[in-house]
This record gives structure tokens, sequence and C-alpha cells, in this order.
């Protein structure tokens, strides 16, 4: 009687003369089990013309992915006018719309240079089939789409994603699979801190899920301020109008929308951060809320003193009575085969509250994972 697969030993180390069973669909039940070593099938794979310059002619299917290598070497050096000029035609983005998706066979980003897409959209998933050095910054900061959320779930494995279904019969084990959830992290509620009318701060994600929204502001703990909103697997929570003693703020819209409003034509009150940011105030350094952020490098990867990878949140309109709730920040995930040398930063924090004599309420930080990759899998039954 054969041992069932589920009952052998582990193999952690996989050579080319490694054999792996494969299943034929197509022969008779008697025959459908069957084997071929790593050498066999990276040849069967390389014959058939398959994507030839990409990892599908290095990488067996059931090992990891890293892109097809079709935007070549990206090198981001010289004149900064020339480069930005550059990244803004390569990484171009319809607002609200599908995520940027790069193949670079290596890349390497000067200092000052920052590759973000163009306007906001539904993520940015890079492919890096070599090495990757990051001198300047690879960003989702401000750049969340206000979008429905979606189950955004992937495998960095060959093929890249199957689903959920047949990812837990091939790899039951929940590492092989990084989640991107469709609903993220709640908002604060428009409620705040007695007795300094502090807005409360959206709450935390975690493990595959975008902070929330903060809460406006409400000087003198009197008046109604706006909740936050929860976050998405393509942005982080809008943060919530603030208030003043008899004046109410509003709450922020859903799903990456707009911040809440502290007044129409008032200084005194923040609007939240959002998309766009909600009406009154002052915005200290624009709008937005953070992204979808996916990096994944076959190779080293370097991140130097100046070097960041991020997908942060955005702060809340300053008032000059009450700040607007900062929105959160997004979900941000970098693989990489080699090593790490990391001098940088790699964050998708919340956007702080509002300033003001009551702050608005920073946003929740989003998921920040930066992580090697295992250097094989366990064969599953």
């Amino acid at each position: 009687m054969p041992q069932p697969i589920s009952q052998l030993a582990d193999y952690t180390t996989i050579t080319g003369s490694a054999f792996v069973p494969i299943v034929d669909v197509n022969e008779s039940v008697l025959s459908k089990n069957k084997k071929i070593s790593i050498d066999d099938l990276r040849e069967v794979y390389f014959k058939t013309g398959i994507l030839l310059s990409s990892s599908f002619t290095r990488h067996t299917p059931g090992f990891y992915y890293f892109g097809d290598n079709r935007d070549g070497r990206l090198n981001l050096t010289g004149s900064i006018a020339t480069v930005r000029t550059f990244v803004s035609r390569s990484f171009a983005s319809t607002q609200d719309g599908p995520p940027v998706i790069k193949n670079f066979s290596s890349l390497f980003i000067s200092r000052s240079v920052v590759v973000s897409p163009t306007v906001r959209c539904r993520g940015m998933l890079i492919f890096v089939d070599g090495d990757a050095t990051i001198s300047g910054s690879i960003s989702m900061t401000a750049r969340g789409a206000r979008f429905t959320g979606s189950d955004a779930s992937f495998t960095t494995i060959n093929p890249p994603y199957l689903g959920d279904y047949w990812s837990t019969q091939l790899f039951p084990s929940s590492s092989y699979l990084s989640r991107v959830f469709a609903v993220g992290a709640a908002g604060a509620p428009a409620s705040y801190i007695a007795p300094s009318g502090i807005g409360v701060a959206g709450s935390t994600g975690i493990l595959g899920r975008s902070g929330g929204g903060g809460a406006g502001g409400s000087l003198n703990a009197i008046g109604t301020n706006g909740a936050g909103s929860a976050g998405t697997s393509f942005s982080g929570g809008s943060g919530g109008g603030a208030a003043t003693p008899g004046t109410t703020g509003t709450n922020s819209i859903p799903f990456g929308g707009a911040g809440g409003a502290g007044g129409p034509t008032s200084p005194t009150r923040g609007g939240g951060a959002g998309n766009p940011a909600g009406l009154g105030g002052t915005a200290a350094v624009g709008e937005g809320t953070g992204g979808l952020l996916i990096l994944i490098v076959r190779g080293n990867l370097r991140i130097g003193p100046n070097g960041s990878i991020d997908a942060n949140g955005v702060a809340g309109n300053t008032g000059s009575s009450s700040g607007g709730g900062g929105s959160g920040g997004g979900i941000l995930y970098v693989y990489y085969g080699g090593t790490l040398t990391n001098n940088g930063t790699v964050t998708s924090n919340g956007g702080s509250g509002g300033a003001g004599p009551a702050t608005g309420g920073a946003g929740g930080a989003g998921t920040a994972i930066i992580q090697k990759l295992n250097t094989a899998f366990p064969v599953a039954n």
C-alpha cells in the first residue's frame, strides 16, 4: 500500500534531481499518478516557449513567481526632472481605476525619486526578477482608491493565485496566503476624549487590513464631531469632520470616500482627510488615504538610508478650534528571496489628526509586512 503524501517527511532542500508528484487528468484512473524531476520540468517549460524570458522558464510551477520581465531593467538615475517625467508616464494611473502592475528584471531607484501612481488607484504591484535597490521611495501614500473593497488576497507562488479553495488544497499552510481583506479596521466613532475634546483614533489594521479613519476633534468636548470610516482593501478609512460648541461635524464617506466636513467656510473646524478632504480648515499636506502596495523581489533587496516603501494615510485639516480626523494607513507587503539590507523605512502609518486646540483623531495604522520568502515548500496531499 503506497504511503500517502501527507505522511511523508517534509523535504527542505529542493534540487534539480528531486522529484515532484503530478496528476495527469487525461490518463486512465490507474495511470493518473506520475512523477517528474525538477530539471525535466524546467526543460519542458523552456522547450514549449512559454514566456521564454520570464520567471516561468526558471521557476517550476508551485514555486515562487517574480513576474515576466516585460518592463525590462529599470534604472531611475540622472536628471530629477527627466526621471520624474519618465515615472509619470510609466506609472500612469486612472483615478480609482485598476492597479498599476509592473514586471522588472531589476530595479534601482535613486535618492529623491518617488515612484507612485499619478493618481489614486486600486493598488500598485511590482515584480522584480532580480535585485532591487531603493534609495528613493516607492509609495502608495495618499493613493488609496475611492472604491468598494473586495478580497484581494494573493500568494507568491507560480501561478500567483488560484483562489482560496485551490490554495488551501495545494498549500494548506496559511503562510502561503497573504491576506488583503475587503473590509479593513473600523473607523473611530463620533466621540472624543474629555475634557480635551481630542478625537478618537481609528482602529489599527493587522494581518491584511488597512487602518480606520480618525474622528474629528471637538473643542471643549462640546458639540458632535464626525466619525471616521472603516478601511477597505484599496484604501485606509477617511477621517471625520471637527466640531465646536453648538456645531456638528459630519461623518466621513465609506469606501475611501470624502472626509467628513467641519464647516464649508469655517476656518475653525477642520475637515477630515479623505478622497477628497472634507470642507473646513486648512489642509496640512493635501488629501488622500493610504493605498495597497505589493513588492515581490526575487533577489536581494536594499533600502538605503533615505529610502522608503510606504502606504501612509494623510493628516486631517487644521482648524483654529478643532482639527479633522486623519485617514488610515493602507496595506503593504514586501517579499524578497535573497538578502535584506534595510537602512530606511517600510510603513503604512495612519495620518495624524488635524492640528488645533482640540486635535483630530489620528488614522489607524494599516498592515506593513516585510518578509523573506521561504526557501522550499512542504509537499501537500
